[in-house]
């Protein structure tokens, strides 16, 4: 037999939902964004978060965090950015 005997189907992958809502750059959450939306404002400026001076692109809708994040059920371990 060339190839194996194909395997019985399992179970399909589960699925983690890790957060909802809107973020975009003009502000977390639906009201920013709504106001934004509606103001026909534009949230496209040059880039700061990186060097873009290689790059052909030097503008984009950067999103702003805050300083601190919601808090959730994540250890500080796993909180942490990778």
């Amino acid at each position: 037999m060339l190839f194996p005997a194909p395997s019985p189907p399992s179970l399909p992958p589960r699925v983690v939902v890790t957060g909802a809502g809107i973020v975009t750059a003009l502000g977390l959450g639906w009201k920013p964004s709504a106001e934004g939306f509606r103001a026909r404002r534009t949230a496209f400026r040059p880039v700061t978060l990186f060097d873009v001076s290689r790059q052909r692109v030097k503008v984009a809708a950067e999103t702003d965090l805050p300083a601190a994040l919601p808090a959730s059920r994540l250890s500080a371990r796993q909180a942490r950015p990778a």
